[in-house]
């Protein structure tokens, strides 16, 4: 659930390409050859970018249930917390 979530708004960011790229510049920042604050510019300027994008978006299918709300009737989705998977509203 929430792999598909990721893979379907924040592509560029879970792609296997990017890891190996930003494992690399870790690497050279840990080596001293790579300034930290050109790879954290980068990278939040990619997420940002990414996150704009995945606000928009609907929610995937695997979060949408059959299950009425007591309250409103509304469908319920679910959500994941700290305790766990939960059903609520959508956000």
């Amino acid at each position: 659930m929430v792999s598909d979530y990721l893979t379907a708004n924040f592509p560029k960011i879970v792609d296997v390409n990017f890891t190996s790229n930003m494992e690399s510049n870790l690497d050279k920042i840990a080596d001293g050859t790579k300034d930290y604050k050109e790879t954290l510019s980068d990278f939040n300027t990619t997420l940002t970018d990414q996150i704009q994008i995945a606000n928009k978006a609907k929610l995937p299918k695997a979060l949408y249930t059959d299950v009425d709300c007591p309250k409103c009737s509304a469908k319920m989705v679910k959500k994941i917390s700290k305790h766990g998977l939960a059903f609520g509203q959508k956000w």
